[in-house]
């Protein structure tokens, strides 16, 4: 279950019942978004819309806002690949884009990370993957989110030695770059800023 509850007037849960979906507004009133829902997740942007996403067991992909009691649907597509093989769908908001990011098993050991940016404004989706991340113990992959900024950080084997490399997202760019690649004390300046000490 996610609890949304930016304020009192907009408390909101979005749960998964038997694969569905439902949304449970202020007043208790529920609603069913969808059937045969297998991941989903959902956020509050800085404007008090809602944003909902989900991949259902027929391999399909649907992005939703939801306010003013009202449902709509953004974009939807098939995706290329059994939904079993995904894992660890989430949703960011940066700016004036929503950032969805997911995994694709590709095997027992590696997946490929996949970013969606949905920008509002001129309703643009721009694809993006990272590609052979190695699954160990610990987490697939991390996500921080800072100002302009994302950062992914993953593992990745080379021969026997398993390694974290990180990537940053620059929201303005709408690129990925490697973590050396850039002005790192930059990113990093920024992104400690914005940390609540």
């Amino acid at each position: 279950m996610i609890i949304l509850n930016k304020d009192a007037s907009l408390s909101l849960s979005i749960f998964n019942k038997n694969n569905c979906l439902y949304i449970k507004n202020y007043t208790n009133k529920i609603e069913n978004i969808s059937n045969n829902v297998y991941l989903y997740s959902a956020i509050i942007d800085k404007y008090d819309d809602i944003h909902i996403c989900f991949i259902d067991f027929k391999n399909y992909f649907y992005y939703y806002t939801y306010n003013n009691s009202s449902l709509n649907l953004i974009s939807s597509f098939k995706l290329n690949v059994s939904s079993k093989k995904i894992c660890k769908l989430s949703m960011y908001s940066l700016n004036n884009s929503i950032n969805i990011f997911f995994s694709k098993s590709l095997n027992k050991y590696y997946h490929n990370i996949y970013h969606l940016n949905y920008n509002f404004y001129n309703n643009e989706l721009i694809e993006f993957d990272i590609k052979n991340a190695f699954k160990s113990k610990l987490p697939l992959y991390t996500i921080n989110v800072s100002n302009n900024y994302i950062i992914c950080s993953y593992y990745v084997k080379s021969k026997n030695k398993i390694d974290l490399e990180s990537m940053v997202y620059n929201d303005n760019k709408k690129c990925w770059s490697n973590f050396s690649n850039i002005y790192t004390s930059n990113v990093l300046f920024k992104y400690c800023d914005t940390i609540k000490y």
